[in-house]
């Protein structure tokens, strides 16, 4: 592992890396502490049932980035380096900027299918929150993508920036639009959207003036669209089965509890699955445009075994972190709670540790997974991430019938840990996929 770790810091600039730690750091903290200040907004002037149909419409939002947005996120990211080594880096910014344009029909497409299902199953209540929802996907999608191609393209400064410049338009805007508007969860998107066209404008503004574009070749645009698009396309197959494992939970609840249920499981989830989220997060996306960069094309065995030395480390290092964590909430759930979450939420407060561990459990899962990406192989987390995302439906359905709020956070936690089980076993079959 030592010789692993010298050889990579001999391949990549430790300072450089140290300050693009400390902008992606920096844009993960405000991104923590916003969604935590947004939270005690939220719960502040929604009661749990109000809270509950707004967490219900952001399920659409998360379709979006779950399939079509986050399988360009990742196909775009793969390739950034590849377009750098082969001098065709403008050409891949126009294919990009195709994809983006199928991804936001796709996005308004599905939506059209899925919302009469939806006003079906709320007996048309709710109308205008769901239509919301949508725009909220669309324009969520647009600064997903600027998001991705900032960071694959290193511009940690910027993409610090701007994370910040969201969770602070997000915050200010949703405050104005519920002390002006009646507080609802219509109002609430309201203001995410408002907040989201703002961070758009100046997210496009900035790539416009980092990615000048030379004359377009029309056939390496079209070779970098099905590039992408072969990288991608497994991400968007599993990445359907990963939004219904992460809507089940609540959507279980909405059918075999009541409203207030799922406000009350949205905030412990918010609370405890999401920070863990973001910590991973911050973690990936420091590592993979460095693994990428490190892995190149693929062709050199050497350098791939440190990109898998060094994911084997981080992983390792998210488990220790989700001990701790868990073991943290345990003791101080309800300090935590009565803190951040307003009163009529802390009855929840005892299934935040367990909400901690299945989001730690997953973030590694996550990070894991990066030593099949590194190798361009996307198609072997294909079967599990399908298979552990039926079987965390089905433990959602289940675990709400049967045991409500508990169950759900219980399926959780099994599908977290199926999930890291599944992909360690796969990078550590005989025949590996990978080295190690």
């Amino acid at each position: 592992m030592r010789r692993y770790l010298a050889k990579l810091k001999a391949s990549v600039a430790t300072r450089h890396v140290l300050g693009e730690s400390l902008w992606v750091l920096l844009g993960q903290i405000a991104t923590v502490l916003g969604t935590l200040a947004l939270i005690r907004v939220n719960t502040t002037f929604l009661v749990p049932e109000t809270y509950g149909y707004l967490t219900l419409a952001l399920t659409i939002s998360g379709f979006s980035a779950q399939t079509v947005v986050g399988a360009l996120g990742a196909g775009l990211s793969r390739y950034y380096s590849i377009s750098l080594i082969e001098g065709g880096y403008s050409d891949y910014i126009r294919a990009v900027m195709v994809l983006s344009g199928l991804c936001i029909l796709s996005i308004i497409s599905a939506a059209a299918m899925i919302l009469p299902a939806i006003f079906f199953f709320f007996e048309g209540k709710g109308k205008e929150t769901f239509i919301l929802a949508v725009i909220y996907a669309v324009t969520s999608g647009v600064n997903f993508i600027c998001a991705s191609l900032q960071n694959t393209a290193r511009n940690r400064r910027s993409a610090a920036f701007h994370a910040i410049l969201d969770i602070f338009l997000r915050i200010t805007l949703t405050t104005i639009a519920l002390n002006t508007l009646s507080p609802s969860a219509s109002t609430i998107l309201f203001g995410y959207i408002s907040a989201n066209i703002g961070l758009a404008v100046s997210q496009l503004l900035s790539i416009r003036r980092q990615f000048p574009l030379a004359l377009p070749n029309r056939d390496a645009i079209k070779r970098w669209k099905m590039e992408i698009a072969k990288f991608s396309w497994p991400f968007l197959i599993f990445g359907v089965f990963a939004w219904l494992q992460a809507s089940s939970d609540r959507w279980a609840l909405a059918q075999f509890g009541t409203p207030d249920d799922v406000g009350m499981y949205a905030v412990v989830f918010q609370l405890g699955f999401m920070p863990m989220s973001i910590i991973t997060s911050f973690i990936g996306t420091i590592l993979t445009p460095i693994l990428y960069q490190v892995a190149g094309n693929n062709t050199d065995g050497t350098q791939l075994k440190y990109a898998g030395a060094i994911t084997t480390l981080m992983t390792v290092s998210c488990l220790i972190f989700t001990t701790c964590a868990t073991s943290f909430a345990m003791i101080f759930h309800a300090d935590i709670f009565s803190a951040i979450a307003s009163e009529p939420y802390a009855p929840a407060s005892r299934l935040l540790p367990w909400a901690i561990l299945a989001g730690g459990l997953f973030g590694a899962a996550q990070l894991l997974s990066l030593k099949l990406l590194t190798h361009m192989k996307p198609h072997f987390l294909l079967a599990p991430r399908i298979g552990s995302a039926i079987a965390g439906v089905l433990l959602s359905v289940v675990g709400a019938k049967l045991w409500g709020s508990n169950g759900v956070v219980c399926g959780l936690v099994a599908f977290s840990a199926l999930s890291l089980i599944w992909i360690w076993t796969i990078t550590r079959s005989t025949g590996k996929p990978v080295p190690d």
